[in-house]
């Protein structure tokens, strides 16, 4: 006699597949094949066919969602014409035979997303681009130099600020 699993899971693991791809979730898998969520759940633990087609669609989705951001991102990235409003005109004749037909394509200039750009460049390339660097710089700047106003110094103030950068640097950057 047949499992439920050999008569309601496995000839539907493309079923599976395809509706994991589309981002269906396990209780919404289950409820399409008729079996209970807890006895899906059970066959994916204890049989390995069904686990490795869920995963493999699930990380199918996940590659898929991420081309499509990125593929949206880059399409942001620059100006670009878009197609806004079609309109098609119609002349008809007396017996209402169209005898003319006309249609025209608006399009409008799309300007690049500035928050697009800014996060493509932070993301790509933070070293170049992230402005949380920038800012903890500024602070460090800060600190020393308010450290330097309030210490009055045995030392001069070239030894001082050396002493204070290699402290941020951890000190390797000391020439020998």
């Amino acid at each position: 006699m047949a499992t439920k699993y050999e008569t309601l899971i496995h000839p539907q693991l493309e079923n599976i597949k395809r509706l994991r791809r589309n981002g269906a979730t396990i209780k919404q898998i289950s409820d399409e094949l008729g079996v209970g969520f807890s006895t899906l759940k059970k066959y994916r633990k204890t049989t390995p066919e069904l686990d490795e087609a869920l995963n493999d669609a699930e990380l199918n989705m996940q590659v898929a969602m991420a081309n499509l951001a990125e593929a949206s991102l880059f399409d942001k990235l620059h100006d670009r014409l878009m197609t806004v409003e079609i309109i098609e005109e119609e002349t008809k004749d007396e017996s209402g035979v169209v005898v003319k037909s006309k249609t025209t394509t608006k399009r409008r200039l799309v300007q690049a997303d500035l928050a697009a750009i800014s996060f493509a460049l932070k993301n790509r390339l933070p070293e170049l681009w992230n402005t949380d660097e920038h800012n903890l710089s500024q602070v460090r700047l800060e600190k020393l130099t308010a450290e330097i106003r309030v210490s009055e110094g045995a030392m001069d103030l070239g030894t001082m600020i050396q002493q204070k950068l290699a402290s941020y640097s951890g000190g390797d950057d000391e020439a020998e």
